[in-house]
Parts: C-alpha cells; sequence; structure tokens
C-alpha cells in the first residue's frame, strides 16, 4: 500500500489552514464549512476537519506522535529550511537520523510535523544487513547556503511517513506486520517499532513514549482523525477484508474503501 494522506480533527480551522499555507505553502484543493483539504497542487495531503465538539485532550491519549512530509529534492528542503526560520516558526529538532535528514516542529494545536529528505538507500547504516536508524544533529548550515527564495509548496511533496503512539508494541506489531501486511524494519529496544513496505526505512513509526496511563483516542479529542492508504495493483480490498475478519479487528466496507480500528481506537482507511 501506498500512504495518501491524513486528516485531523481541529478546533480552530482558520488558524490551521492558514498555518499550513504560511509556513508550508501548501494548496487549498477542496473548502467547506467544516473542513479544508491541503496538498500540493495535483494531490490532496492533508485535510483539516472541526466540529462544534472538538476540544484539545484534557488527558495523554494515544494518538499521533508526528506527520512526515517527504520532500522531493534538496534544493526543495533547503528552501523549506530557510523559509521557515525566516519567518521564525519555532522549531523543535534538526536530526541527522542516517537514512533522512529531519525537521521538526509542530502546528499551533501541537500535532507534531516532521519535514524530511531521504538520502539514496544505499547510504542507509546497517549493522549486520540490518538497519540502524540514529538520531544525531543535523547539519543544516549547507543547506541555508544552498537556499533560494521560497515558492510555494514542493510540487514532489508526499506523506512518507506517520509516527504514532501506541499502549502495547507487540499488539501493535500484530496489527502493523499480520493486519496491514508490513515489514518490520527496526525495533528501539521495547520502546519503538519502525515497519513499512518495500523495504523503505519505514512507513510507520510506533511507540509506547507516553505510558501505559495514556488514555484511548477521544471522538471527541482534536488530533489524528484517519490516515488513508492507497492499494497497489496486486493488492485488493477482499484480501484486507479476509484478513481483518480473521483477525476480529473491528471495520466497515463502504464501496471501494475499508475502514478499520486498531486497538488503540486509531482509524486506518484503505482505498482502490
Amino acid at each position: 500500500m501506498i500512504l495518501q494522506s491524513l486528516t485531523l480533527k481541529v478546533s480552530n480551522l482558520p488558524l490551521l489552514e492558514a498555518f499550513y499555507i504560511k509556513n508550508f505553502g501548501f494548496v487549498v484543493l477542496d473548502k467547506g464549512h467544516h473542513h479544508v483539504s491541503l496538498g500540493t497542487h495535483t494531490k490532496v495531503l492533508l485535510t483539516l476537519m472541526t466540529d462544534s465538539y472538538y476540544q484539545r485532550p484534557t488527558e495523554v491519549e494515544v494518538g499521533m506522535y508526528h506527520v512526515a512530509f517527504l520532500f522531493s529534492s534538496k534544493q526543495a528542503f533547503a528552501n523549506q529550511l530557510a523559509h521557515l526560520l525566516a519567518l521564525r516558526t519555532p522549531l523543535t529538532g534538526l536530526s541527522d537520523h542516517g537514512v533522512s535528514e529531519a525537521i521538526y516542529l509542530s502546528d499551533p494545536e501541537d500535532n507534531g510535523i516532521e519535514l524530511y529528505l531521504d538520502r539514496p538507500s544505499s547510504l542507509w547504516p546497517r549493522r549486520d544487513r540490518q538497519l540502524t536508524m540514529i538520531t544525531e544533529r543535523m547539519e543544516y548550515q549547507p543547506y541555508l547556503a544552498m537556499a533560494k527564495p521560497f515558492e510555494g509548496v514542493d510540487p514532489g511533496l508526499i506523506l512518507g511517513h506517520l509516527h504514532m503512539h501506541a499502549h502495547d508494541l507487540e499488539r501493535s506489531r500484530r496489527f502493523y506486520q499480520r493486519a496491514l501486511g508490513m515489514d518490520m524494519m527496526q525495533a528501539y529496544g521495547e520502546q519503538a517499532l519502525f515497519l513499512s513496505y518495500h523495504q523503505y526505512h519505514h512507513h510507520l513509526g510506533v511507540n509506547t513514549w507516553l505510558g501505559e496511563d495514556a488514555g484511548v483516542l477521544n471522538p471527541q479529542s482534536t488530533g489524528y482523525a484517519s490516515s488513508t492508504w492507497k492499494l497497489e495493483p496486486h493488492e485488493t480490498l477482499d484480501t484486507f477484508e479476509t484478513t481483518f475478519k480473521a483477525m476480529g479487528y473491528t471495520y466497515t466496507k463502504e464501496k471501494e474503501r475499508l475502514m478499520v480500528l486498531n486497538e488503540d481506537h486509531q482509524t486506518f482507511i484503505i482505498v482502490v
């Protein structure tokens, strides 16, 4: 499958819409009284939706840790970094993960965001043929030196991966590996897992850093609503439906899409 888009519940739609347009140059592709869909000129990457009863969580909930947008070139990445610094947008980190270099920040409702650039897979760090992602300080000066004036969203920008919170890693492994068919790429002890399709470093990260006392997602809380994953030509909805049914997951089927709920009450949508 291919990670296609993310939907967030927000309490202040105009504020969030303005943030993503100003900081990342996102284009409005669809808009109504209670939602706006944003992305590049050709594809929706992010939908923000609101309702009168959406409220910021009053306690810690196992939702999304961050969403990660993948840039198509060094030039686009450099332009984005320089643009954020020129705007004085608060950043929470600049990291080198070996497989990629990343900018971290949060939107006004504390949804985590990663903006990153991949290195060629031949350069990814490995030990005994196993992927070994790292976290070190990113050398950002070369990007600033090559930056050009920001002219809007990178046309080749895609949704690269999601990183989710969870209560139990083994339970999460079961869902992402057996139900969604991802491959395990790397584990950080008993704290985090990284899984993917086609041997990518990760399309999905999951961690237990919030602790066992974190609550499940409240439908009225802002934050993660769902993510949409597109089938590849060799895949079928019927195959996933059979798997979800056999494994006991709650799901609904509507024409050309499946919606499945994992044990942490996180919704994943599969579309043709």
